[in-house]
């Protein structure tokens, strides 16, 4: 609103986070490969560090809320070495972890809830790596289906027109 005011046309940062790999869900994937190779009793201790850590910093406190969600993090970071790539995927694109998910839905759906997601994984045919899949899932289903129609749709909203330098 406050650019229109001023200009007709806007710059958009849009498509840049898809074509440079800058999720976070990325950087998970190369970790959790690299983490693979590492000894089972480092990660073990490692977890049961975090644990305990986690246990140490209770979670409402507002003057360690930081601590708190680092150590929640790196203990989902190490708990995805153990689920297998197509899952992997899954929870990278659930907006809850997997305690949230069974406190908000019935059984039956939250025991489905992610096999149905693989099939845009597999909508990706090619002879690349998992991690180039998914990166061309990004940049074919959810760039022009969520990013690119909710940038249009609010820059039509206030008379903008706008443009996305990254995707030229």
């Amino acid at each position: 609103r406050e650019s229109k005011k001023y200009v007709d046309t806007v710059l958009s940062g849009e498509g840049s986070d898809e074509i440079f790999a800058g999720y976070g869900r990325y950087k998970t994937e190369l970790l959790a490969r690299k983490l693979q190779s590492c000894p089972k009793t480092i990660l073990s201790l490692s977890n049961i560090l975090l644990k305990g850590l986690q246990k140490l910093v209770p979670a409402k406190s507002i003057s360690h809320s930081a601590l708190r969600d680092n150590i929640d993090r790196a203990i989902n970071k190490l708990s995805i070495i153990n689920i297998d790539d197509n899952m992997r995927f899954v929870k990278h694109y659930q907006p809850f972890y997997a305690n949230e998910r069974k406190k908000i839905l019935d059984n039956d759906y939250f025991n489905d809830f992610g096999e149905s997601d693989l099939l845009y994984l597999n909508r990706i045919k090619s002879n690349n790596d998992y991690f180039n899949r998914r990166y061309n899932l990004d940049i074919t289903t959810w760039l022009p289906d969520q990013m690119l129609a909710k940038a249009d749709r609010m820059s039509m909203a206030h008379s903008l027109e706008i443009r996305v330098p990254f995707l030229d």
